[in-house]
């Protein structure tokens, strides 16, 4: 026996007066005259009185009216009719379903997350992760002159990698290189589903490498063999290119709370004369090449009152990456005041 559908809209005349009424106070508290000879509640109940029919026909919709509703939304090219002839309730139920899904489907791109959404979709094999910026035009624009350009979309994709890492710092430039390759298959794919008078600019994106530059005081009965390895595991995943948002910055006031909640730390200090937070390198996925001298750095500085540094700028195509190589972990000893250097 099949399941009764449900009156999913069972509102009835007075309902519908009731909740008009309500609305005045909050729209119109001018309006304080709500009996029936006023025009405007006269106008409410008519409106009322209207929307009860409209829901009663509603829901005693004919199979018949529901099948011409199925060919408008299932048809051909042509322009014929997809079912002509009559179809039962049990086949006419499953065509509206498939319909429906199909609809819900995304075959062509307008928002941003439709752009990312059919990349992955095509290329869930090559491509980690991809980002859509709109409104820019990458080649007319610097980070510290951005301009909008309507029109312009610009995806930021990370390929996976083809060798056998899975981390950005452990893996070479070649394998995460966004070849000519798979940039043509992406823009062939989007160049059918995008609207009209779109520019697509594919990319990869930067990676910025952060340096951490820490004291960090353990309790007692804690040494520096302990506790240093889950401080650098934290500090890796937590600074991962692969899960990091695009455009996050980095604030100081995260990494100390993240490495507080490790067992064994006490608490942590920055090293005098050192800022926690540095920027070590930019690896250009554009250009691909590794820039090691970051020109106009304090660009990069978000500041406190002009002074206390409180975190990295990441901009829109960008991501972080921990940069442990260069970064400075210190585990001074409490009694002997001296530190174990990060080798």
């Amino acid at each position: 026996m099949p399941i009764e559908i449900p009156n999913l809209d069972d509102r009835t005349y007075d309902d519908l007066v009731q909740e008009a009424l309500s609305m005045i106070p909050t729209h119109a508290p001018e309006w304080t005259n709500h009996n029936p000879s006023d025009p405007g509640i006269m106008l409410i109940e008519l409106f009322a009185y209207i929307t009860e029919m409209l829901l009663y026909r509603l829901n005693r919709v004919t199979n018949a009216n529901r099948q011409a509703f199925l060919n408008l939304i299932d048809s051909d090219d042509t322009g014929n009719k997809k079912f002509p002839t009559p179809l039962n309730e049990v086949e006419l139920n499953r065509k509206i379903l498939a319909a429906v899904k199909q609809l819900r489907e995304g075959d062509r791109a307008v928002t941003s997350q439709d752009y990312e959404n059919l990349v992955l979709q095509e290329f869930s094999e090559k491509i980690s992760r991809v980002y859509c910026v709109s409104r820019r035009n990458k080649e007319l624009q610097t980070y510290n002159n951005i301009v909008q350009r309507p029109g312009y979309i610009n995806l930021v994709i990370v390929p996976k990698s083809s060798g056998s890492q899975s981390s950005i710092e452990s893996i070479q430039l070649s394998d995460i290189t966004l070849t000519p390759e798979l940039k043509k298959s992406v823009n062939d794919i989007l160049e059918n589903k995008r609207l009209l008078t779109t520019k697509i600019k594919i990319y990869q994106p930067n990676y910025v490498y952060i340096k951490v530059d820490l004291k960090i005081y353990l309790k007692p009965d804690f040494t520096e063999q302990n506790v240093r390895p889950s401080v650098e595991k934290a500090l890796k995943d937590f600074l991962d290119p692969l899960s990091w948002e695009f455009g996050r910055n980095v604030y100081i006031s995260e990494i100390y709370q993240l490495i507080d909640q490790i067992s064994g730390v006490d608490y942590i200090e920055p090293i005098k004369n050192k800022d926690e937070l540095t920027v070590d390198k930019l690896l250009l996925g554009e250009q691909q090449k590794i820039e090691t001298e970051i020109n106009n750095i304090n660009s990069r500085f978000l500041t406190k009152n002009t002074s206390q540094l409180i975190g990295i700028k990441i901009y829109q195509d960008e991501l972080a990456v921990w940069s442990k190589p260069k970064s400075q972990l210190e585990f001074p000893s409490k009694g002997l005041n001296v530190f174990s250097s990060n080798s």
